[in-house]
């Protein structure tokens, strides 16, 4: 009998394929090699997953995060389901999102540069959430998203019973230009009528 994959490799690859339109419809990007979901272990701290982003990129690096939930009741619980972190390098922030047809980014604007990290973000995880309901899982909820250089000093909310997340890489012009990383713990299937 064949293997048959799991529920978080096929979100990680349905997670690429929703970067991989973005890319395609908002700013024509092609990505160099085809983005392969790599199986990662979580290193978590009081139940807190841990963010760093020291093998990412070299400088700095602006991250953005959402949380996934169940539903309301978790949402305000504060329970997450999960959790979708993006990397983005100083060094592509301004092209890349130039490419994407949002130019005049200011380079030397911290805060900026955060807002749009975790505008792109935020965009990723809207269409990420939707694509998981087309494949038949519940509709979950989302918080807002967060920003961060170079680490998240406290870590982040995710279904601490989970011990690994896919990290994702993207490369354009032969650069690495985005990394994401999904983590999920068990999401319900809507039940047929």
């Amino acid at each position: 009998m064949a293997h048959q994959p799991d529920d978080l490799y096929l979100q990680a690859l349905c997670l690429a394929e929703v970067i991989l339109r973005t890319f395609e419809h908002q700013g024509k990007l092609d990505v160099s090699s085809k983005p392969i979901p790599r199986l990662r272990p979580i290193v978590q701290s009081n139940q807190r997953m841990k963010i760093m982003s020291l093998d990412k990129f070299d400088g700095t690096t602006y991250i953005g995060t959402i949380n996934f939930f169940k539903d309301q009741e978790d949402l305000k619980a504060k329970k997450a389901v999960g959790a979708l972190i993006v990397y983005i390098g100083d060094k592509y922030i301004v092209d890349l999102f130039n490419q994407m047809g949002y130019p005049g980014l200011d380079e030397s604007n911290d805060e900026e540069l955060q807002d749009a990290v975790g505008t792109f973000c935020n965009i990723i995880a809207g269409k990420f959430k939707l694509a998981l309901t087309q494949l038949g899982f519940i509709e979950l909820e989302m918080s807002h998203f967060s920003t961060y250089r170079d680490a998240v000093k406290d870590g982040i909310p995710f279904d601490y019973r989970q011990s690994r997340k896919y990290e994702i890489t993207f490369e354009i012009d032969e650069g690495k230009a985005l990394v994401v990383e999904l983590t999920m713990g068990p999401v319900p299937k809507v039940e047929a009528a």
